[in-house]
This record gives C-alpha cells, sequence and structure tokens, in this order.
C-alpha cells in the first residue's frame, strides 16, 4: 500500500534543516526547493507513490549543494548521505531513510545515475521541470550572468568560447522535456516549452532587428 499521508514532525524539521544548509545561489535557493517540492506534490497525485518519501526527498534534494567544491564530488550524493544521516538521527525507519536518499542520489541528470523508484523518477521530474518554460529561462539568465557569459554571439566571436544563452536554450532547455519519466511531468513540460519558446522566437527577433540597423548604418560611412 502507498502511503499518502504525510508526517506533520519530520517534513517540518526536514524543512528546518535543509533551510540550515542551503547555498546562497540565487537560481538553487529555497523557492528553488519549494517549486521542486510542489511540483513533485503535483505529480504524485498522478502516480501510485508513497507521498512521505516524495516530500522528504524534494525538500533535502539539494542540502549538499552548499558542500560540493570542499568534497569535491556531485552534491546529489552529498545529499543522499546527508539526508540519511538526519533522517536516521531524527529516529525516523531506516529502510525509509535509505528510499528517501536513494531518490535524492539519482536526481541529478548528469551524474548518470537511474532513479529506480516511481518516488526517485517524481523528484527527478519536478526538478527537471523548474529547469522548463519562463521559469527555467529566468533560471538559465542569473545562472550565466554569474559566468560573465554574453546572451547571444554575433559580432564578436571571442566572446562566445564558453558559449552563449541562445545556445543553451536550444541545445540543453528546449529538450528538457525529452527526458522526462511521469505522464504528469511530460504534459507540465510541453505546455511550458511552448510559452518559453515563444518567448525565445521573440528574442531572436528583436536581436535580428537590431542588426539590421548595423547595415543601414554601413552605408552611411565614406
Amino acid at each position: 500500500m502507498h502511503n499518502k499521508v504525510l508526517n506533520k514532525k519530520i517534513c517540518l524539521l526536514a524543512e528546518e534543516y535543509m533551510r540550515n544548509h542551503m547555498k546562497l545561489d540565487s537560481s538553487h535557493d529555497i523557492n528553488h526547493v519549494y517549486r521542486v517540492l510542489f511540483m513533485a506534490m503535483d505529480i504524485v497525485q498522478s502516480e501510485v507513490a508513497d507521498a512521505e518519501i516524495v516530500y522528504l526527498a524534494a525538500v533535502l534534494h539539494d542540502v549538499g549543494r552548499r558542500y560540493e567544491s570542499e568534497q569535491n564530488r556531485s552534491h546529489a550524493a552529498i545529499g543522499a548521505d546527508m539526508a540519511y544521516e538526519f533522517l536516521i538521527n531524527s529516529k525516523y525507519d531506516r529502510r525509509r531513510a535509505l528510499w528517501i536518499s536513494e531518490c535524492i542520489r539519482s536526481h541529478r541528470q548528469s551524474d548518470n545515475v537511474e532513479p529506480t523508484t516511481i518516488e526517485g523518477k517524481i523528484l527527478f521530474d519536478a526538478d527537471k521541470l523548474d529547469f522548463t518554460g519562463t521559469m527555467g529561462i529566468s533560471r538559465a539568465l542569473m545562472s550565466i550572468g554569474k559566468m560573465n557569459m554574453p546572451l547571444y554571439c554575433i559580432m564578436d566571436k571571442s566572446t562566445c568560447a564558453g558559449g552563449h544563452f541562445l545556445e543553451y536554450y536550444d541545445s540543453v532547455l528546449s529538450r528538457v522535456s525529452e527526458k522526462m519519466y511521469t505522464d504528469r511531468a511530460k504534459e507540465i513540460a510541453h505546455m511550458r516549452k511552448e510559452i518559453a519558446d515563444v518567448f525565445v522566437c521573440e528574442l531572436k527577433n528583436e536581436i535580428n532587428q537590431c542588426y539590421k540597423v548595423e547595415q543601414t548604418i554601413e552605408r552611411l560611412f565614406i
């Protein structure tokens, strides 16, 4: 039988633990955690899954990000270990703590660790949904700004050695929906992609419009 109720005490303890360990990162902040949590709890309603496992995994999924540099390993692996230790110290059931830990360990796509449970797949999808639509674009723009990456690359190619936003959108963000496991996540991702595509198309049109003026200016030089 799959649990659809939540133990309020452990959920509140997990949220407090998460808040104490979150990295100061505008694209992976507490708001990101809650968006992932809310999307995960949306998806869980359409699946035969344990809601409490999903809830706790979502709340704790990024607690390891703050320690990634000093430990020199994936924040998903760090977070999985931290979550397990926290839950055991909180007198949570050991089997369920391991279940949550494995969900967190497999939520990062670039680690190539496939989620093996429906709860892990729900967390994976909810996390990836935050890279879709206008939210995904907003988060990407915050990240590339911190890395001093340009929005686009037309004139000075030397400024684009590390890539640019439009390239990242076409190669990564526009394809996030292809990696989803659950039908509900695919449905949400598809709707968001349509809106994001319109935004990026208009952005490209505005950029091209600006550079058409350059041709007019060239004719003015003597």
